[in-house]
């Protein structure tokens, strides 16, 4: 009997020890499904998922992590109903690292796969307003790499300071071109990684920031004015104020269509441009001009409209002097004003405004007989009518009006009228004068050099010279040094 009982509990205890030492399976290694960098200081996210017998077997999960010469326990997590951990220390902002769970029994373990973090990087081109971001997964350690295959990344941005991602895109490459990256907005960035054995899954990289701070460039650039000054055409240009570009390219075109060349480089900082152009023939051509904003690139951001000089040109048949000119702002369709400015004796008067004619007669008879010289000069000052552009002067154009000479063929010494007296007249005042009168005997009886002084009939000394035919010589010079002489005789006549 006792014998019988001894025997039952030893084929009992054989059977347990069986049980636990030949009947228990092996554990299955956890699916490592996620292993994502937390935005901010670099942490990971680890999330993996135990099977039915390893939940069943009490496994637990240690995690393991890259270091320098073996793999090194992060920690381990003893709870099955717990499938994820952050690793704190991991700096996976700095470099890429490399994972894989351990699930443990008491008597069995195996591996899961070994996943990598995806570190981001980028390159930021202001020149042409891109971004390259560019990220690796490689861990280079002696002992392990990676078994992890993405099958492709995906990109997502954000430009409100990462309250809200999109999705921009996805690639099966380790790089992606963001363009059109406009200045001044701040950008994030991250890409999330699907690997290859769980295509439901997604680990995302470490979060890179971007400050696009291209200086800004101006919306707009207005052409004030072209103004001719002499030799010189002075340009005035006006910047928007928000503009933080210093470096402009004036273009110049004798052709409202262009093409136009650089003809200057500026460097200001200023938001109204004063600029010279030195090289130009003001009283043959036309000139179109434009202002170009230039980034750190070299690559023009804005031009400006464009805006001419106004050149003039003036004729004369007879005592009519045409006036022509081009129109100022050709390339717009703006009314604009012309006022004509006549310049006689270095003295300038307004003779008349216009408005969108380009064309103009002036007579002068008003000026014959006066003291004016022959000399009559004129120039256009043009403004568009809004009152945005300043004034325009074109150049100064002058024509000669050649003196038309009458004299007399006798005179009455003691009358009271004006036949008293000897004096040529002329429509136009010359600029050099010349009268002398010879008696018979070829005695000079006067002689100026004053064109509004004459011959009463007297001798130097002041008596009259007696009545017959003098003889008289007249030589001037006009304001273009063209000469005229005339010769012929005079009637003294007494009653």
């Amino acid at each position: 009997m006792h014998i019988t009982r001894y025997l039952l509990a030893f084929l009992l205890f054989g059977s347990l020890l069986y049980n636990n030492t030949y009947g228990q399976k092996a554990v299955n290694p956890p699916l490592f499904k996620e292993a994502s960098v937390i935005q901010g200081a670099g942490n990971v996210r680890l999330v993996w998922e135990l099977d039915a017998a390893a939940i069943a077997a009490s496994a637990d999960v240690f995690i393991y992590r890259d270091s320098p010469n073996e793999w090194y326990i992060v920690d381990s997590v003893k709870n099955t109903t717990i499938n994820e951990y952050t690793d704190i220390t991991a700096n996976a902002n700095i470099n890429p690292r490399l994972y894989k769970l351990r699930a443990r029994t008491i008597d069995y373990s195996s591996d899961s796969k070994k996943f990598p973090t995806n570190l981001l990087d980028f390159t930021y081109d202001s020149c042409k307003a891109e971004v390259n971001l560019s990220w690796t997964n490689t861990v280079l350690v002696p002992y392990s790499s990676s078994d992890v295959n993405f099958v492709r990344y995906e990109i997502y941005v954000s430009n409100d300071d990462g309250f809200n991602y999109e999705k921009i895109g996805e690639t099966t490459n380790k790089n992606y071109t963001l363009t059109n990256i406009q200045e001044s907005t701040n950008y994030k960035f991250y890409i999330s990684g699907v690997p290859e054995h769980l295509s439901s899954s997604k680990s995302s990289s470490n979060t890179v920031s971007l400050i696009a701070q291209m200086p800004l460039s101006p919306d707009f650039i207005y052409a004030r004015s072209a103004s001719v000054n002499g030799s010189t055409i002075d340009l005035e240009f006006e910047i928007d104020p928000v503009s933080e570009l210093t470096t402009f390219k004036l273009l110049r075109s004798e052709n409202v269509n262009g093409p136009f060349d650089t003809i200057q480089t500026i460097h200001s900082s200023e938001h109204t441009i004063f600029i010279n152009d030195t090289e130009v023939k003001t009283s043959k051509k036309v000139y179109y001009y434009k202002l170009a904003s230039v980034n750190n690139c070299n690559i023009v951001t804005k031009e400006s409209d464009i805006i001419n000089s106004v050149l003039l040109n003036v004729s004369n048949s007879d005592f009519d002097n045409t006036l022509e000119w081009n129109a100022f702002k050709e390339s717009t369709s703006a009314d604009c004003y012309y006022k004509i400015y006549r310049i006689v004796e270095n003295q300038e008067s307004s003779i008349k405004t216009l408005m969108n004619e380009y064309s103009y007669i002036d007579n002068v008879d008003e000026l014959i007989g006066t003291n004016a010289g022959g000399k009559i000069c004129y120039y256009v000052v043009s403004w568009v009518n809004s009152g945005v552009l300043k004034l325009n002067n074109s150049n100064i154009d002058c024509i000669i009006i050649e003196p038309k000479v009458l004299v007399p063929n006798a005179i009455t010494p003691n009358a009271i009228n004006k036949n008293c007296c000897f004096k040529p007249a002329f429509s136009f005042l010359p600029t050099d004068y010349f009268l002398v009168i010879y008696n018979r005997w070829a005695n000079v009886v006067f002689e100026t050099t004053d064109p509004e002084a004459s011959w009463d009939g007297r001798y130097p000394n002041g008596q009259y010279v007696p009545a017959g035919a003098y003889i008289f010589y007249l030589k001037i010079n006009t304001e273009n040094n063209q000469s005229i002489e005339k010769r012929g005789n005079i009637t003294v006549i007494y009653p």
